[in-house]
């Protein structure tokens, strides 16, 4: 790989312990017994209530037959990660930063860490943070100018 978007990535390990309760936390609860519920609990948190709306049917009932494998294996795994700013950059891949404009809470600290660590520049687009989902072919408008911009550096 020669170079990589980076949209609001969940480095969660990066957040300071405020001492409050995680507001994942009644998710990650809710999937010990409903994964499926849990999960389009999980997604209008990170996106929008009517994000899924625009989904279609099949593909909807793929992203909720994932449910388990999320919540059983992936989200506890990323939950604590830190990156290694230094081997990121000895890995020489050119990265560019993005954040939504309604994006998740944390992503202004997350993307401010990777940031400094990394010598990014933040850039904004429109949306929520996952607008693949209700809004892609403004999402890849939007993204276009910074895939090109990699590919002819």
């Amino acid at each position: 790989m020669s170079a990589a978007v980076i949209h609001e990535p969940p480095l969660i390990g990066l957040l300071p312990s405020s001492g409050e309760p995680n507001p994942l936390d009644a998710v990650f609860r809710h999937a010990e017994t409903d994964p499926r519920g849990a999960l389009q609990e999980f997604i209008v948190l990170n996106a929008s209530p009517t994000a899924l709306n625009s989904v279609d049917p099949a593909t909807r009932g793929r992203i909720f037959g994932n449910a388990e494998q999320l919540f059983g294996k992936e989200v506890m795994g990323f939950l604590g990660y830190q990156p290694d700013a230094e081997a990121i950059l000895r890995s020489a891949v050119q990265l560019t930063l993005l954040r939504s404009v309604e994006g998740l809470p944390f992503a202004p600290m997350t993307n401010g860490w990777l940031a400094a660590h990394l010598g990014l520049e933040e850039h904004l687009i429109s949306g929520h943070h996952a607008p693949y989902f209700d809004t892609a072919e403004t999402f890849a408008a939007e993204l276009r100018p910074f895939l090109r911009a990699l590919v002819e550096s």
